[in-house]
């Protein structure tokens, strides 16, 4: 009998799921696929040294339970993005005062920096639970005690602790256990599972988010890798047509071993004039890109130019692509 209640009450459970998705809201104030995007999401792989995102893909972290949403670079950090409380609960606990150190690497990081950073735990009853990691320094808004409701502004989106780029770190637990926000598994299912969100997913994340082109632009020259991992890059919307060098410049976060990264260039008839064909073969937090053009003796054809970038990467048995455009207008 004793098996067969908790059989019951891990079926209710679970199919309780769907309606506090309802109840809920998204997390970050921001505009999906545009502002703010999907770094990784929770690993469902219980193995140690094996990572595996909710598809059984590799966009996971090993022994993470979080579900990563960064921002587009650091000015979107400085404008300030708002987190929002998913769902009615009363905070457990708030911590606030770490600096948000715009780091690259491990190596950039001080000893003994917080892994969540500046955060906020809520507790929604019914042994469920969210976190709220890497938040701006001064932004929280919320105090160990206080009850919230769905929506309202408790910080905003930073990167203090251990954050290699402006996010939130987001995280959900029931009954002890880290649960995948997207498809509500924990390690112990595995991955596999169809989509059953317990926070109401925008239409761009419903789709597989593999690595993610956070930003991308034209210069007239490459942009340092120092400035790419520090999200300072800065697109030229206009160039002039004697203008000798047109450069594509990006960040990539999150390309896996075997990715295939295609980078284009089109003029203004659609015509690709610069093509590569990138194949990573190692995994890499951050991937800057940049690819070059110098034109012959005649000036630039005036008109839209067009950088593209797609990555492909297989997840079990089909291709998930992400191409990303920016143009520009030669004068």
């Amino acid at each position: 009998m004793a098996v067969k209640s908790l059989s019951l009450t891990l079926l209710a459970l679970f199919l309780s799921f769907p309606a506090l998705a309802q109840e809920a809201v998204f997390p970050i104030a921001c505009n999906p696929g545009v502002s703010c995007y999907i770094l990784s999401y929770p690993d469902l792989d219980k193995a140690e040294g094996s990572a595996r995102d909710y598809a059984c893909g590799p966009a996971a972290n090993d022994g993470d339970g979080t579900l990563r949403i960064g921002l587009a670079d650091l000015q979107s950090l400085r404008q300030g993005i708002d987190v929002l409380a998913t769902r009615p609960g009363k905070v457990i606990d708030a911590k606030d005062g770490i600096e948000d150190l715009v780091a690259t690497s491990k190596s950039d990081l001080k000893r003994g920096t917080p892994n969540c950073g500046n955060g906020i735990v809520i507790d929604h009853g019914g042994g469920l639970q969210s976190a709220y990691c890497h938040l701006r320094k001064d932004s929280i808004r919320v105090k160990k005690g206080d009850h919230v409701q769905a929506g309202d502004t408790i910080g905003q989106v930073g990167q203090s602790g251990v954050a290699f780029w402006p996010q939130l770190g987001f995280s959900m637990q029931s009954s002890g256990l880290f649960v995948d926000p997207i498809s509500s598994m924990s390690d112990l299912e595995g991955c596999g599972w169809k989509q059953r969100p317990m926070i109401p997913l925008p239409d761009v994340f419903k789709e597989y988010q593999g690595a993610t082109v956070v930003s991308m632009g034209f210069s007239p020259a490459p942009i340092t890798t120092k400035a790419l991992k520090l999200g300072l890059g800065v697109h030229s919307p206009v160039m002039d047509r004697e203008q000798m060098d047109m450069n594509l410049w990006a960040m990539i976060l999150g390309v896996r071993t075997g990715d295939r990264i295609e980078v284009r260039l089109r003029d203004p008839r659609g015509r690709t004039f610069e093509y590569r064909d990138i194949t990573a073969n190692a995994d890499e937090t951050q991937t800057p890109i940049n690819v070059s053009r110098t034109r012959g003796y005649a000036s630039w054809r005036q008109g839209t130019y067009t950088g593209e970038i797609t990555l492909t990467r297989k997840v079990e048995w089909r291709d998930v692509k992400t191409t990303k455009r920016v143009q520009m207008v030669i004068q």
